[in-house]
């Protein structure tokens, strides 16, 4: 995969991603939603069909489903709101489709919207459209959610291409979870920030070791980090890039692989966070919501960018 290609893909599934802003609280779209620079830039043709698990509770989830001329795509949407991300804490590991371990909250969100009509959706499309592949396509919990609607996909036996495309998704299950979607054969691309601290959560015990580099910080979070330590590990092949930040690019190697195989060490995301946005949830972080449709990025997997 080159440059342009991944700069290509990079922006049509930033767009599918912005989509799922437009999705209302009971789940319909503006009635003008073709005129919109996103549904162009997704490379829509026909309908665009949005959906929500409604408002007044933890379990609050929007998603949009269309059609390109190759595929039929689901965007999921990343954290909306307060009680939402008390939902992206459940990280309690649950069954998912006998597959492993995943996290309890990223599991109900997969459940809900395929309850609440996506699966219905869906189906309905891929039998109008048999010849068409599938993808799904998600930020922040958006791509969380997505890796686990390609695997429940794929254990359906839908035989066409499933393919995943991400930005900035949090890890979402254990190593038998990971090897057994590998398994699955799907093509799933991670586009993450070398920054953002969100695709290293939930913290492993990998972050544990790190923590001496954070001086007195270290207690705190290491008391904090026994709570929420989940052994999960990322799925697919990241594509890594960073958006401005000079004085990190020289003092953190971008290809200093850690013990999961991700390619920086994960506490110079933490540190980061740490130094700059201390006060600011991540939900604010300004790097985890950057609008990468707008920014000019530096890829720093140059192994994979041939």
């Amino acid at each position: 995969m080159n440059r342009d290609a991944t700069e290509k893909t990079r922006n049509q599934f930033t767009c599918f991603c912005s989509l799922t802003f437009l999705v209302s609280d009971e789940g319909s779209l503006p009635e003008d939603y073709k005129n919109s620079d996103d549904y162009t830039g997704a490379g829509l043709e026909g309908e665009l069909y949005g959906f929500s698990t409604g408002l007044f509770s933890l379990d609050y989830h929007k998603a949009v489903v269309g059609t390109t001329k190759d595929e039929i795509v689901v965007a999921i949407k990343g954290t909306d709101g307060f009680m939402d991300s008390m939902n992206d804490g459940y990280v309690n590991p649950v069954d998912f489709e006998g597959m492993g371990k995943v996290h309890m909250g990223f599991a109900s969100a997969t459940a809900l919207l395929l309850k609440n009509g996506l699966e219905k959706k869906v189906d309905e499309l891929i039998r109008s459209n048999p010849q068409q592949g599938l993808c799904f396509t998600g930020h922040s919990k958006g791509g969380a959610v997505a890796f686990l609607l390609a695997a429940h996909y794929s254990n359906k036996n839908y035989s066409n291409n499933i393919r995943v495309i991400t930005f900035e998704a949090p890890r979402v299950g254990n190593s038998t979870f990971a090897y057994n979607y590998e398994e699955l054969g799907m093509e799933t691309l991670r586009y993450e920030d070398f920054l953002d601290v969100v695709p290293h959560l939930p913290f492993t015990s990998q972050e544990h070791q790190l923590l001496d580099r954070m001086g007195p910080v270290n207690n705190f979070l290491e008391n904090f980090m026994d709570i929420i330590t989940c052994d999960y590990v990322p799925v697919g092949r990241r594509i890594g890039f960073y958006v401005g930040h000079d004085e990190y690019n020289g003092r953190y190697p971008h290809n200093e692989g850690n013990t999961d195989g991700e390619s920086l060490n994960s506490m110079c995301a933490v540190e980061f966070l740490m130094r700059n946005h201390f006060s600011i949830s991540l939900m604010n972080n300004e790097i985890h919501n950057k609008d990468y449709k707008e920014s000019i990025v530096e890829y720093t997997d140059f192994d994979y960018l041939q």
